[in-house]
């Protein structure tokens, strides 16, 4: 809003509406801020528990990738999953009993906090895809490692087929 706008809000509105707009304006501002040290902290919850197991956008590893993770499925999930994993499988659900299944590995028990799971769940919301798991020179070093094992390869069958004939 500009200030123009807030100038006439508060002269048609009175004190009281102005100050709860204000109010509301910083409560907003308090909770994005709020969200963003909840992503922070998701972070690094993220990286220290869970990404042995997984990436966001950087493909399956030895579990899901959890890009989009956040849109597919509703945050009361997410959170069951994350906190009793165990469970949501023995109620019978079954994007738990297919990842199981998919997967062959069961998500452990990560004996998060409610705060924590907050945090990840934050994170999982704002997170940016994952690098390529490949780095940038990985074609050029196979091609070259290739090469070497080729050039290395056919110098000892030389070597080896000159030894044989000496001897002969």
């Amino acid at each position: 809003m500009t200030r123009r706008a807030w100038r006439a809000l508060y002269r048609m509105t009175g004190r009281a509406v102005f100050t709860a707009v204000g109010a509301a304006t910083i409560q907003s501002a308090v909770s994005t801020v709020a969200r963003g040290q909840d992503a922070t902290e998701g972070k690094r919850v993220f990286e220290t528990l869970c990404l042995a197991c997984h990436t966001v956008g950087g493909g399956v590893k030895i579990g899901p990738d959890l890009q989009g993770v956040t849109e597919r499925r509703d945050a009361a999930w997410l959170r069951k999953q994350i906190t009793d994993p165990a469970g949501l499988k023995r109620s019978g659900d079954s994007v738990a009993l297919a990842n199981q299944a998919k997967y062959g590995v069961p998500m452990p028990p990560l004996g998060l906090k409610e705060a924590q799971v907050d945090a990840v769940l934050a994170h999982l919301g704002v997170a940016e895809s994952a690098p390529a798991s490949r780095p940038a020179l990985f074609v050029p070093s196979l091609a070259l490692a290739a090469i070497l094992a080729t050039g290395i390869t056919i110098l000892a069958l030389g070597v080896a087929t000159r030894n044989s004939e000496i001897r002969a």
